[in-house]
């Protein structure tokens, strides 16, 4: 193995780092999975170089070191990609918070990690979704509908049987749509306008006939088997995220184009607009969730938490202090933000924990103490927390999850985190020996 990952190897010997996993997996019967201590190391080999499920099962069978380093033998066989991705969606959810935790702490314990000064800020990690468009939202409605219609015809119900999509003219209309995009700007507008109302009628006659099918289901279900009632919940859901759409799209052609808690993506609804004034993004608006992030003076991340929707900078500095002080024990002695977290409130409330040392520039006219030595020393140290979390976003994944939802989003952040960590120790170890 390399020096890297051997450092890694022998601080995930540790036995705290099972005992989440040992929790979690109580059960004495049933389908025998792999061993938590090599979906541990595979996890983390996936987030620290970036691969796919498969690419990672292929990396791992012609890897030596690499199976040493997952303690997979040469005669046995590498779990399946379909094995990892369900142990990550399914037993192991919400393992990463626990893996974190336990990292911190051993990295306390050694002595690598102080944690007497942090910088908090926040980012945006981008849900996997492409930019939503009205016409987009309303195709993928009509998509999925008669996708699980058809699906609903093969199970045998025979209410779902006389059912026709409407795909051939939507893709009409949008390539009607995409044709019109290159007239004067004058002309786009009301070929956008006139196209996005043939798509809406179109959906909305399409909604209204399986509504109707829908309630002719209902007294073939009582004798149907459960992935047929599965299906079923599942196109209630579609009509309603539909509908939202139906409802949002007539307000956008009325003239209202600021709806609040606006649906951008049928399969991932809780992912939000967000504006934080990039300019390497369309209009400076990113579509996903909000992360608040702390790390410390020697650049290990020790507590992070993903937000729904777009609350107030303001708000998160406090509960990701809180998080810090409940890994480590202590508070920090200096804490150094932007001006967005800046508030009389979270000053008390950092001063209350033990913080000595407030690094929170005003809005507007300086304060007092914004002049001195250790204020400016305070607020150089925090603009290193744009690097970190470029760092994470570049080789961490957190520039787009692709697990949807902010509870699987939570997760991919923190096996991003977890991977950052221990390769941040083992590159200190490297150096040190």
């Amino acid at each position: 193995m390399s020096r890297e990952l051997e450092a890694v190897d022998v601080l995930l010997d540790d036995g705290r780092f099972l005992a989440p996993f040992q929790a979690r997996f109580t059960a004495r019967g049933g389908r025998r999975t792999i061993p938590m201590e090599s979906y541990l190391r595979l996890m983390y080999l996936k987030m620290r170089y970036q691969l796919g499920y498969e690419s990672l099962v292929a990396e791992v069978n012609d890897s030596v070191s690499w199976r040493r380093f997952c303690r997979i033998s040469l005669s046995d066989p590498v779990p399946e990609a379909s094995t990892l991705i369900k142990l990550t969606n399914g037993p192991c959810h919400g393992l990463a918070e626990e893996v974190h935790a336990a990292l911190v702490q051993r990295l306390a314990e050694k002595k690598v990690l102080r944690g007497r000064q942090l910088r908090v800020d926040t980012t945006v990690v981008e849900a996997d979704i492409r930019y939503p468009t009205d016409v987009d939202l309303l195709a993928d409605g009509a998509r999925v509908i008669t996708r699980t219609m058809k699906r609903l015809q093969r199970g045998g119900l025979a209410a779902a049987r006389p059912f026709r999509g409407a795909g051939p003219t939507i893709r009409k209309a949008i390539l009607t749509l995409a044709k019109g995009l290159r007239q004067a700007d004058d002309r786009k507008q009301v070929t956008r306008a006139s196209v996005t109302g043939e798509v809406l009628s179109v959906v909305e006659r399409l909604v209204c006939r399986v509504r109707k099918l829908r309630q002719d289901m209902e007294p073939e279900l009582t004798e149907q088997r459960a992935g047929v009632h599965r299906q079923v919940a599942q196109l209630d859901t579609w009509i309603a995220r539909t509908e939202r759409v139906i409802w949002q799209t007539h307000q956008v052609l009325g003239g209202n184009v600021h709806i609040k808690n606006r649906l951008v993506s049928l399969f991932d609804p809780d992912a939000r607009p967000i504006r934080k004034g990039k300019l390497n993004v369309a209009g400076g608006t990113e579509f996903g969730y909000k992360v608040a992030v702390a790390d410390e003076e020697r650049g290990f991340v020790t507590a992070y938490a993903v937000y729904a929707g777009n609350p107030e900078d303001g708000t998160v500095l406090v509960p990701t202090v809180d998080r810090h002080v409940a890994l480590l024990g202590t508070a920090p002695r200096a804490v150094a933000t932007d001006r967005g977290m800046t508030s009389g409130g979270n000053e008390r409330a950092l001063s209350n924990r033990g913080v000595v040392r407030c690094s929170l520039p005003r809005q507007g006219k300086k304060g007092p103490t914004e002049d001195t030595r250790w204020f400016r020393r305070l607020q150089r140290f925090r603009a290193g927390g744009e690097a970190r979390i470029s760092l994470l976003k570049r080789q961490y994944g957190w520039r787009r999850s692709l697990l949807r939802g902010p509870q699987r989003t939570e997760a991919w952040v923190g096996w991003g985190v977890i991977a950052h960590n221990l390769t941040r120790y083992a590159r200190l170890e490297v150096l040190a020996a």
